[in-house]
C-alpha cells in the first residue's frame, strides 16, 4: 500500500512538473515574439570585438594542438611535446579569460531589468565526461529557476566551472603525455576531444554575451 502510495504521488507530481514546463515553454515562446534580436551598432561592435579577440586565441591553441599531433604522429616526441607545451599555455591563458569574462557577465547582469531567454546547455553538445555532468545538471535545474536573469547567472556559473574542468584536464593531461609512454596515445585522444569542448564552451559564452550586450542596449 505505501509502495503504491509513492508511485501515485510520484506520478502525479511528475505530471504537475511537466505541466508547469509546457506553461514556461509557451510563455517563453512568446517572450522570444515580442524580443528585439536585433543589437544596436555599439552592441554589434562590442560582441564582435569579443568574438574575434575569444576565436583568435583559440585559433593559435588549435595550430599548436594539431602540429603537436601531427609531429607525433610522425614520431618526433621531443618536438610534438613543445608544439604540445604551448598549446596548453594557450589554454591555460583562455580558460582564466573566459572564466574572467563569465564573471564580470555574471554582475553585470544584475543591472539588466529584463533579458531575452536563456536556453540550457546540451549534454551531448560535449564529449567530457565531466562537461556533459554539468550541462546535465543545468538543463534539470534551469526548469526550477523562475526568472531570466537567474537562468542567464546560473548558466554563467555553469560555464565558469565547466572551463575550470577543461584547463584541468588539459594540464593532467599534458602531464601523461610527457611522462607516461603508455598512457600517452589515449592521453592525445582526450586532448582532441577537450579541445573539440572549448570550442563548444566558447561559443556558448559569446552566445552569453550577446544575450547580456542585447539587455544593456535596450
Amino acid at each position: 500500500m505505501t509502495f503504491l502510495l509513492v508511485v501515485v504521488l510520484s506520478v502525479a507530481l511528475l505530471l504537475a512538473l511537466l505541466r508547469i514546463e509546457a506553461l514556461r515553454r509557451a510563455r517563453r515562446s512568446e517572450e522570444w515574439k515580442d524580443w528585439n534580436v536585433l543589437l544596436t551598432p555599439r552592441g554589434q561592435q562590442a560582441y564582435e570585438e569579443m568574438r574575434y579577440r575569444m576565436t583568435d586565441e583559440l585559433a593559435l591553441a588549435d595550430i599548436a594542438f594539431v602540429r603537436a599531433a601531427e609531429t607525433h604522429a610522425f614520431g618526433s616526441t621531443d618536438e610534438a611535446k613543445r608544439f604540445l607545451d604551448v598549446g596548453t599555455r594557450l589554454i591555460e591563458t583562455h580558460a582564466p579569460n573566459m572564466r574572467h569574462l563569465l564573471a564580470g557577465m555574471a554582475i553585470f547582469s544584475r543591472m539588466v531589468a529584463g533579458m531575452a531567454p536563456i536556453t540550457p546547455l546540451r549534454p551531448r553538445d560535449f564529449e567530457l565526461r565531466q562537461l556533459a555532468h554539468l550541462a546535465q545538471i543545468n538543463r534539470l535545474l534551469h526548469h526550477f529557476i523562475v526568472t531570466a536573469g537567474e537562468r542567464f547567472r546560473f548558466k554563467v556559473y555553469i560555464l565558469r566551472s565547466a572551463f575550470l574542468v577543461v584547463a584541468r584536464g588539459f594540464l593532467r593531461r599534458s602531464r601523461q603525455i610527457r611522462q607516461d609512454e603508455k598512457a600517452a596515445e589515449n592521453a592525445w585522444l582526450a586532448l582532441e576531444s577537450m579541445r573539440r569542448d572549448v570550442h563548444a564552451l566558447t561559443d556558448e559564452s559569446l552566445e552569453m554575451f550577446r544575450l547580456l550586450v542585447l539587455a544593456l542596449s535596450r
